[in-house]
């Protein structure tokens, strides 16, 4: 593993270092070193974790992704530590070479001591993106001032001029970044509807007509679009088993439908799922428009197991970016394999979708599949954090 951008914090009441790089597989390194005895050899290197959930610690989903990208680990007032990378693999980025897909986003996690004395990173929130997908974030550093106030400065070396730029974290999302570890709530806002399986027999769950969630040409704001929180039934599987190669089974296989909000020409949005677990969004606008994207093999395969999993989507008109979470697990791609591709066809679990699309509003509402449990619909992206608290919630309440 070849290291390199080494930071070095004090923590567990500065009796021990904690050192962070980044490197060349795919993941960010950690090191500790020896407690009250600085001097002495570093204990051995590791990957940075998500603290959380549980199900991904046996099948290397809980370790944070970045393509040999910058970080930048800063201590907080409040003892967390802020830092900000690209989660996604490496792709062919490094230096001058930053394609779109790498490092056009940077993502904020927050990392806490557990009472192993083990720093354990949040799931991660978009921090900052841009619209111009030529452009990407090059050398993001964390600074708060003495007001609490957190920024984050980044440059752009390319066509047409090199840019430097610094930009304010808003508040609700640190806050909610800090929270995310206790968060037990479902969240409120945004919330336009919940529903259950009793919908099924109701034919269309109505939206408001103000609702204009599903227009991506308006630009109402710098982060707006839509979530679906649903619980649906698993498969049969005794036991979590992910294969990167597991793909959707025979060109003929009909999904199940899971929500649909197309109008009679086709224009909406669906979320169907396919025998391996495997789930998809499609979008149709009314130029006949069309973006799909699937969920993970990770994500799929903890799906496909038995139980009522959390299947949350989010998409995002800002950056034009399509989310998935499974059972409070921001959707990632999963295990980096190289023994099965040599070029991960997973590097990340979003994906991004055409400037150019229209209004998917469809029906203004949806039917409800028999595969769903319950479900909330937001005409707001949420935070991950939010998310995570509505799955806490449910899953306490299981």
């Amino acid at each position: 593993m070849l290291g390199a951008e080494f930071h070095v914090l004090a923590i567990n009441e500065e009796t021990q270092l904690y050192m962070i790089f980044r490197n060349t597989l795919g993941y960010v390194g950690e090191v500790y070193s020896q407690i009250n005895n600085w001097a002495a050899e570093w204990g051995e290197t590791s990957f940075c974790k998500y603290a959380q959930p549980s199900w991904t610690k046996d099948v290397q989903g809980n370790m944070l992704k970045n393509p040999r990208g910058p970080i930048s680990p800063v201590q907080q007032p409040n003892g967390m530590i802020l830092m900000t990378y690209d989660n996604t693999e490496m792709l062919t980025a490094f230096a001058a070479v930053a394609p779109v897909s790498d490092r056009n986003m940077i993502w904020l996690t927050a990392g806490k001591e557990n009472e192993m004395g083990e720093i354990r990173w949040t799931q991660p929130e978009l921090a900052l993106y841009d619209r111009e997908r030529t452009k990407w974030h090059g050398y993001a550093d964390v600074i708060t001032s003495h007001e609490g106030l957190v920024f984050i400065s980044e440059t752009y070396k390319g066509p047409p001029e090199s840019e430097a730029r610094t930009h304010q974290v808003p508040k609700d999302l640190l806050d909610s970044l800090y929270g995310q570890l206790t968060n037990f709530e479902i969240c409120q806002v945004g919330l336009v509807g919940q529903f259950d399986n009793s919908h099924r027999d109701v034919g269309l769950f109505a939206l408001p007509s103000n609702i204009d969630a599903f227009n991506f040409m308006a630009y109402p704001k710098e982060r707006y679009g839509f979530t679906f929180d649903t619980r649906v039934t698993g498969g049969e599987a005794e036991e979590l088993l992910v294969k990167m190669n597991n793909f959707i089974g025979g060109s003929f296989e009909v999904p199940t439908m899971l929500v649909d909000g197309r109008d009679e020409d086709g224009v909406g949005v669906t979320v169907t799922q396919y025998l391996n677990g495997t789930a998809e969004v499609s979008m149709v606008d009314g130029n006949g428009m069309f973006e799909a994207f699937q969920t993970d093999p990770t994500c799929s395969a903890q799906l496909s197991t038995k139980g009522v999993h959390q299947l949350a989507l989010t998409v995002d008109g800002g950056p034009k970016l399509i989310t998935w979470m499974v059972d409070g697990k921001l959707c990632d791609g999963g295990k980096i394999d190289r023994s099965v591709y040599v070029d991960n066809e997973w590097p990340n679990g979003h994906s991004l979708f055409d400037p150019r699309m229209g209004d998917v509003s469809g029906v203004r509402g949806f039917v409800v599949g028999d595969s769903v449990e319950s479900g909330r619909f937001y005409d707001k992206v949420l935070f991950v954090s939010e998310l995570i608290g509505n799955w806490n919630y449910d899953d306490m309440r299981d």
